[in-house]
């Protein structure tokens, strides 16, 4: 290879060594997935209904899928100029994203509830009741971790930003862990107060959801005449129906699994961490190639890929 050839293959080379750093800054935190299923085995959550397995894929699934429409958009919108790098007094656009957010969330709960309990009718015979307590549980959860997910990511989405970091990149992976044991932990504080505090806990829970009812109703009245929201609820949404059909096979599954490793706890510890990694890695290259897509720098079609390979290999390595 002459100079001519290696001078001009250095810029490629620092972009993927680039890429390539950030990627594995990012996909370590999943192990903090371990810590995620670990918390769930600890307070043995999965023994206190029959239903409280095959909810858990749901929950971690549609989190992460909520999460990946939110940091995905706010990386974007940085480098576009859209969304500031800032806590407060952010832009429009920043707080008709947030709204979206927690709209989906309920929504996204609702759906997932229900498809739990159609399966749940035909593997574990489930009942009325069983509905009941599984739309309760997983709207609450979804309720508690809107408090604190989309904060933690808009701080790393800014920290991130700032420090010349790609948020396209970072955010995503890092969240994803960080959102899976935040949800865990409300998933494992709802079902506990629900069955096991006294005569009040359900009511409680009921409490909870109906306050996180009230909140999105009130943003949908103030917002569904905002063009740029009712997009994004509209094309999450067909996303959210192919997820709850896979997330509802893949808790059914466990389901079955659990019955012939009910002594095998790390298989429920890995779990979290297994997906996380894979859902990073797509989450980091469809970000990257959304942000060159917006910024105009590739066109909308299959040959692109070749002039985005650096990005997926630097984060399938």
């Amino acid at each position: 290879m002459t100079k001519t050839n290696i001078a001009a293959a250095m810029p490629q080379v620092k972009a993927f060594l680039a890429n390539f750093g950030q990627s594995i800054l990012s996909l370590s935190f999943n192990f903090g997935g371990l810590l995620a299923g670990t918390l769930a085995v600890y307070f043995n959550v999965f023994s206190i209904t029959p239903w409280a397995i095959a909810l858990f894929p749901g929950i971690l699934s549609v989190r992460g899928a909520i999460g990946g429409l939110f940091s995905g958009h706010l990386g974007t919108n940085l480098h576009l100029g859209t969304i500031k790098a800032s806590y407060t007094k952010n832009t429009k656009s920043f707080y008709l994203l947030l709204r979206s957010v927690i709209v989906l969330a309920l929504i996204s709960g609702v759906m997932i509830g229900v498809g739990t309990s159609i399966f749940g009718v035909f593997l574990w015979n489930a009942t009325f009741t069983d509905f009941v307590g599984i739309l309760a549980v997983i709207i609450a959860t979804m309720g508690l971790s809107i408090l604190f997910i989309p904060p933690l990511t808009l701080a790393v989405s800014v920290i991130s930003f700032r420090r010349g970091l790609d948020p396209d990149i970072v955010v995503y992976p890092i969240i994803s862990t960080v959102s899976d044991i935040v949800d865990t932990l409300c998933y494992v504080f709802c079902l506990n107060v629900f069955f096991n505090v006294a005569s009040f806990g359900s009511y409680l829970i009921w409490l909870l959801d109906f306050v996180f009812l009230f909140v999105v109703i009130y943003i949908l009245v103030k917002n569904f005449k905002e063009t740029e929201f009712v997009k994004m609820i509209k094309e999450f949404l067909l996303t959210l129906v192919s997820v709850t059909f896979i997330v509802n096979i893949t808790g059914s599954i466990l389901v079955r699994v659990s019955e012939v490793i009910d002594n095998r706890p790390e298989v429920y510890m890995v779990y979290p961490a297994l997906i996380d990694t894979v859902g990073d890695v797509g989450s980091i290259i469809g970000s990257t190639v959304t942000t060159k897509l917006a910024l105009g720098s590739i066109k909308s079609s299959f040959s692109s890929i070749k002039e985005h390979i650096i990005e997926i290999v630097g984060a399938w390595s």
